[in-house]
């Protein structure tokens, strides 16, 4: 009785330990994804990540099994993990709840932020205004501008439905990527968007952010319809 009670108590702490261990391989993956580390339609193979770990497959398995169930990651039979992508309608769906969103963040960061953080959104759009040359770094302090404003929303509510919506965008193909001429009308939107927060002119922040929005929906959709173009070339 004393043994089994002690074996089963020797399971449980091994499969804690897993468990645990799977959460922590599960944020480093969406972390990754997040990053761009891995994109859209790409494998995540469970002995490389093992590997680079220094665990073993199985809290591995675990964490893809997560990112399955949330949709992140796509589980087959014969090609494993692959990071999931979304399809036209898809993106377009997202585009329209992500334009909508990004009205609101504008709206409220005009009516709430405080002067420290338009002072901060300011440093941030300047320095992105100095990179466009670097359409890499350009990327990173994109996604800071945007961040900043929904910070300055100051609605804990708004922060929880946007986070989800950012973590759809991660499978949207080619979203961090900014075509060679897109820097300078970036940076145009963007001014328009800080310009009315910091005249605190809700309707027209929301109005900029929305358009800015539509935008970048238009240059997704021609880069990806000129990716396949090229790519149908090759073959």
């Amino acid at each position: 009785m004393k043994k089994s009670a002690l074996n089963n108590s020797a399971a449980s702490t091994v499969e804690t330990e897993i468990s645990q261990l799977g959460s922590h391989i599960y944020d480093e993956l969406v972390k990754n994804i997040r990053e761009g580390r891995y994109t859209p339609g790409e494998h995540i193979r469970e002995t490389v990540v093992a590997t680079e770990l220094g665990v073993s497959r199985t809290p591995v398995r675990e964490a893809l099994r997560r990112l399955h169930n949330d949709g992140t990651v796509v589980l087959t039979p014969r090609k494993g993990a692959v990071v999931a992508e979304l399809a036209h309608q898809e993106v377009v769906e997202l585009y329209m709840l992500r334009q909508e969103m990004e009205a609101i963040a504008a709206r409220f960061a005009a009516q709430h932020a405080s002067d420290i953080e338009i002072l901060q959104i300011d440093n941030i759009l300047k320095r992105s205004e100095e990179l466009l040359h670097d359409r890499h770094r350009l990327n990173q302090v994109n996604w800071e501008f945007h961040n900043a404003i929904y910070e300055a929303t100051h609605n804990r509510y708004f922060m929880k439905a946007i986070r989800a919506i950012s973590d759809s965008m991660v499978m949207l193909r080619g979203a961090r990527y900014i075509p060679e001429d897109r820097p300078e009308q970036l940076a145009s939107e963007h001014r328009a968007i800080f310009n009315a927060i910091q005249n605190r002119s809700p309707q027209e922040a929301a109005e900029a952010a929305r358009y800015h929005i539509q935008q970048s929906l238009l240059v997704h959709l021609n880069s990806n319809n000129r990716s396949f173009s090229q790519n149908t070339s090759k073959n």
